[in-house]
């Protein structure tokens, strides 16, 4: 465990993890270029509209474009997605510490 509380519920949840994944092949079939795109987005008060409602937000956003042969794609986007949640981790657990 990292040390980030996670909810069994949507109702209880104050931020939430999205992961999109784009891509293509290119034009002789031996690679695909992947975008991965990792944000955590949170409830939060715009400090010019303290009166307003709570708005949901990016609060954290990570990705990059990756060329990845097409034999062994499923593990290569496996291991960027891991390789971004551990960098999450890492920078919230810096910013939070116990």
């Amino acid at each position: 465990m990292a040390g980030i509380t996670v909810v069994d519920s949507k109702k209880d949840a104050k931020a939430e993890l999205y992961i999109y994944i784009n891509g293509f092949k290119t034009y002789d079939d031996k690679l695909f270029i992947i975008g991965i795109d990792f944000t955590v987005s949170e409830f939060v008060y715009y400090a010019w509209r303290l009166k307003d409602k709570l708005n949901f937000a990016d609060t954290y956003s990570d990705g990059n474009v990756y060329k990845i042969p097409t034999k062994g794609l499923n593990d290569n986007i496996r291991s960027f997605i891991k390789d971004l949640t551990d960098n999450f981790i890492n920078k919230y657990l810096a910013a939070n510490p116990k």
